[in-house]
């Protein structure tokens, strides 16, 4: 995929094109498609929060791309997003938050991105802008975390690995909250989901990563099974 940005502008559609499903409407042979695809991998998935931020919200040239570190990080996003997407046949099911704004764009990048004959479907999860909160159609935060918290319950989730963008590694001592392991949005749905599963942070977060936590002191040694 080299260094250039993903392309969101849909290909035409082939037979074997992927299907992208809405995770909160999905209901009776493809609910049960995904808990037996969910409990074949014990519990696990892939998570992934605004993986696509860069391209609707940084103009090509932004300043942004000039800092080498910043590019890098973006880079393994970006490409360990679109092989995970593109390898649905082998992986976790893999969900993906995206702002409202942007929804309809992003199910065709995953459907462009997903057309081989063997790729399963990708499952979309609607946010408030600017903010991981799923939109669910609830005035109160707590009541559309607690609808997506329902949804992982039901699909017998255990474990999510959470990618996407963005995550700042959060430094405090182990008395106060060792697992409260960064803010940004990538953060807020891991400590969100926490409680009826476990989360931990992938390798593909933008700017602060996996690495970045667990080389924290009082964090990483103590608390690496756990990040």
């Amino acid at each position: 995929m080299g260094g250039e940005f993903l392309n969101t502008e849909p290909k035409k559609e082939t037979p074997g094109s992927k299907k992208v499903l809405e995770l909160m409407e999905i209901s009776g042979e493809e609910l049960e498609e995904l808990k037996a695809r969910i409990a074949a991998q014990n519990g696990k998935v892939s998570l992934f929060v605004h993986p696509l931020h860069h391209i609707y919200h940084v103009p090509e040239g932004e300043a942004l791309l000039a800092d080498q570190h910043d590019y890098k990080r973006l880079a393994e996003v970006r490409d360990g997003f679109g092989f995970v997407t593109a390898n649905t046949d082998h992986n976790f099911a893999v969900f993906v938050m995206e702002e409202e704004t942007n929804l309809e764009a992003t199910k065709k990048f995953l459907a462009d991105e997903n057309s081989s004959a063997g790729a399963r479907p990708v499952y979309v999860i609607a946010t408030k802008a600017g903010t991981a909160e799923p939109d669910n159609g609830y005035k109160g935060s707590k009541d559309n975390w607690d609808a997506l918290r329902r949804k992982f319950s039901d699909l017998a989730v255990k474990e999510a690995q959470v990618g996407g963008m963005f995550f700042w590694p959060k430094e405090n001592d182990a008395e106060q909250d060792p697992l409260n392991l960064g803010s940004g949005c990538v953060g807020d749905a891991i400590q969100e989901l926490r409680p009826v599963c476990h989360t931990r942070i992938s390798h593909f977060t933008n700017p602060g990563s996996r690495k970045d936590v667990i080389l924290m002191p009082g964090k990483g040694t103590k608390f690496k099974q756990d990040i």
